[in-house]
């Protein structure tokens, strides 16, 4: 782990698995429900744009300082 330049203390690579995860996940799901359905390619693009939203949101609340009342 090492701190970034702006000094907000150490940085974690669980954060991009974290978020890697829910873009493949999102895609993958849009893949089996497009190989069902027969859809091919419409769910997986669009799973995956529903991946990087999730994703991007996620990212957002993690980055979010916490308030002192809420250390959770």
């Amino acid at each position: 782990m090492s701190a970034p330049a702006g000094g907000r203390g150490p940085v974690s690579p669980m954060g991009f698995a974290i978020l890697g995860s829910e873009l493949a996940g999102f895609t993958v799901v849009g893949a089996l429900l497009d190989w069902w359905l027969g859809l091919l390619p419409w769910l997986t693009i669009a799973g995956t744009f529903a991946g990087l939203l999730a994703a991007f949101v996620h990212m957002a609340q993690m980055a979010r300082p916490k308030s002192p009342g809420n250390q959770a």
